[in-house]
Order: structure tokens, then C-alpha cells, then sequence
């Protein structure tokens, strides 16, 4: 596997790049291939909408026979063992790729290590593993997240004072990541007190029954940190329902969060979001087929927060109006895909 590290710009995003072992081997067949998709939990919406991106991608090379089949996903769901399994029986049912969100950053890498040597391709998005042994990696930083969220709420009430940080699943590599990224620039500020933190599915109801209890507890909130989906929108609802002041909130893009705020801003209502993107399932099945053709691939597509940040100016110019509650801001082009992978 080649190890040279190099920086390209595509689309104003620095992404770091090496060349993978997809080009590197003699590959048996260059149509028909199997992919599959292994996910740590299907039931976020983030998570249902990137399965769609995927299932397009797939759709348009089965056309002309790249792939076959169907475009599997088995969802661990929350359990790391179950994921272990699920990318062994994959393998034995003969895939040639397998598109992985992983469970744990760490857990995974026997079974990755033993899925490669079985000649089958690992693409790595979203949720990322710390083995050198997949194929490609394909995600945002985790950290860098976490990070410009907190900075931002950070910012917002002056270096001081009570905040709530509001994390993902516990165990999930990138809600582990996020979560990091947040503490270590709170840290820096002696003044900021974390009052509680909670911990929930992505999605808006079980964030909605994390938050609340702490708001009850705490009547003296300064700002809220919140660290994926649509828990930004849980807490701006649920201060909203209890007649609370509408304190900073760093978020990330979720439609109904984006609509609210929106219509907010006349009343002075301050917000950031940050995005992960719904369509690194799209750039991890072209991934995938471009590697199982034998073609030279970036090992590392790692694509900047900053580039996804929406602030108080850009929030007013947006049409919201064909966004759903449920869905997330971004889109990409088949050109696009081209830039970023090439």
C-alpha cells in the first residue's frame, strides 16, 4: 500500500490525499461487482438520507453493468460485536465491496485487516476507524467540528459562563470525536461551566427527552453546544416550549433547525451550523467502483468543517423553501464527485 501523503484543492476543499491499493493490484473482474453497505445505526435520518445518496450512486452503474444485485445495507445497530459479524458474513457472501460506518473507531480493525487480505475493498465514510488497512477513508474531521461549535458558542457569550454540550451516541467514533473537539477548546476557558451534558440518537425526539430534564434543572443557561443532527433543533424547541430565553446555539444543518432559526433572526436570535454531508455515502460508492476497477484512488478524502459553516448573514439569504424538516442542506454534481475523488 503506498504511504506518500499529498494535498490537492478541489472545490475551494483541502482534502489529504494518497494513492490506495485499489490501483495498485490485478483486478479479476471490471463489471458486476457486489457492494454493500455495513452501518453502525440506520435510524437517523442523517443516516437514512445518506443510504439514499449511496443507493443512487449504485443505481447509476448498474446500469451499465458495473455493479449487480442490489445495494445491501445490514445495520449493527448500535452493537459493535453484531457489526463485526455483519462484515464477516458479507465477506463469505461474497461482496467486493463494503461500504463501512463504523461502530467504534478501534473495534473494527481485526476484521477490516482480514476482509482486505480477502481482496475485499473497505470505503470508510462518515463514522471513521483508525486502521491503516481499508481501502479508503472518506469523512469530515470530528474534531474540527466539535471545535468550531464550541469556539463559536464560546465566542457568543464572551468566554464565560454556563453551557450544555449536547453529544450523539456514546461509543460512535465521531460523536466521541465531536465531543472532544468541544472539550478541548472549553478548557481553555475557565470562565465556561459545563453544566451538563446529555447524550441521544440524532434524531429530533430522543434529543428532545435528553434536554429537557437538564433545562428543568438548570433555569440559568448562557449557551448550547450541540454536536450533530437534529439536537440543535430539540434544544431551540424546547426552549421555545418552556418560555426560556433563546440563548446561542452551535448546530448543525438540519432542515427544521435552519427554517426555525431563520424565521428567528427578527428577534435577535444567534446561531452557527456546521454540516457533515448526506453525500459521502454518493463519494464512498464511486469510491468503491473506481478502486475495484482497478483505478488509482485518494486514500484519505477528509473534507473541512469550514467549508459547510452557515452564520447569521448567510442564514437570512437562504431558500429554505424546498428543504424538508428532516433533511439536511447540502447537494453535490456528478462533476463535483469527479473533483473531489480524482
Amino acid at each position: 500500500m503506498k504511504k506518500t501523503l499529498f494535498a490537492v484543492l478541489a472545490l475551494t476543499l483541502a482534502i489529504g490525499t494518497a494513492f490506495a491499493k485499489g490501483g495498485e493490484e490485478k483486478v479479476k473482474k471490471t463489471s458486476g461487482f457486489k457492494i454493500a453497505e455495513s452501518t453502525c445505526f440506520l435510524t437517523p435520518t442523517w443516516q437514512k438520507l445518506t443510504l439514499q445518496w449511496a443507493e443512487k450512486q449504485f443505481a447509476k452503474h448498474k446500469t451499465d453493468g458495473t455493479v449487480a444485485g442490489e445495494y445491501r445495507v445490514v445495520d449493527a445497530a448500535g452493537d459493535t460485536n453484531q457489526q463485526i459479524n455483519d462484515i464477516r458474513n458479507l465477506v463469505k457472501q461474497g461482496y467486493d465491496a463494503i461500504i463501512l460506518i463504523a461502530n467504534d473507531a478501534e473495534a473494527l480493525n481485526d476484521v477490516i485487516e482480514e476482509a482486505e487480505e480477502q481482496g475485499v475493498r473497505i470505503i470508510n465514510i462518515d463514522s471513521l476507524v483508525t486502521s491503516k488497512d481499508v481501502t479508503s477513508k472518506i469523512g469530515t474531521d470530528g474534531l474540527d467540528f466539535g471545535a468550531t461549535v464550541a469556539q463559536w458558542v464560546v465566542n457568543q457569550i464572551g468566554g464565560k459562563g454556563n453551557v450544555i454540550v449536547c453529544n450523539g451516541p456514546q461509543g460512535v467514533s465521531v460523536s466521541e470525536d465531536r465531543r472532544k473537539g468541544a472539550l478541548n477548546v472549553l478548557a481553555k476557558y475557565p470562565g465556561i461551566k459545563i453544566v451538563a451534558e446529555t447524550y441521544s440518537d440524532y434524531n429530533e425526539g430522543p434529543a428532545i427527552d435528553a434536554i429537557r430534564p437538564v433545562l428543568d434543572a438548570n433555569p440559568n443557561i448562557d449557551g448550547i453546544i450541540t454536536l450533530g443532527g437534529s439536537q440543535g433543533s430539540a434544544a431551540l424547541k424546547t426552549l421555545q416550549a418552556m418560555g426560556r430565553k433563546l440563548v446561542p446555539i452551535g448546530s448543525e444543518n438540519y432542515g427544521a433547525y435552519l427554517k426555525n432559526w431563520q424565521k428567528l433572526r427578527k428577534q435577535g436570535f444567534s446561531s452557527m451550523c456546521v454540516g457533515q454531508p448526506n453525500w459521502l455515502g454518493a463519494l464512498g460508492v464511486e469510491q468503491a467502483v473506481r478502486a475495484l476497477k482497478g483505478q488509482k484512488i485518494k486514500k484519505e478524502v477528509i473534507l473541512p468543517i469550514s467549508s459547510t459553516v452557515i452564520d447569521d448573514a448567510m442564514i437570512e439569504k437562504l431558500d429554505l423553501s424546498g428543504l424538508a424538516d428532516d433533511g439536511y442542506l447540502f447537494t453535490i454534481t456528478d462533476e463535483q464527485i469527479n473533483e473531489l475523488l480524482k
